[in-house]
C-alpha cells in the first residue's frame, strides 16, 4: 500500500511541475527540465543514463 501511495504522489508532483510550467510566463525551463528536476528532487543524485530512462528520452539508446 505504501508503494502505491509513494508512486501515486510521484506521478502527482510531475502533474504539477506540468501544469506549473505550462501555465507559468517564464519560459527559460522547458517541461523535461522541470520534470528532471522533479525526479532529482524526489529520488536524489543520479547518472545522466539514469535520468534519460526516467524521462523516456531517446538520448539514453
Amino acid at each position: 500500500m505504501d508503494d502505491d501511495r509513494t508512486a501515486l504522489a510521484a506521478q502527482l508532483d510531475d502533474v504539477v511541475v506540468g501544469l506549473r510550467q505550462l501555465t507559468s510566463t517564464r519560459t527559460d525551463l522547458s517541461l523535461t527540465a522541470a520534470a528532471t528536476l522533479a525526479t532529482l528532487q524526489r529520488s536524489g543524485p543520479a547518472r545522466l543514463t539514469e535520468l534519460a530512462v526516467a524521462e523516456g528520452s531517446a538520448s539514453h539508446r
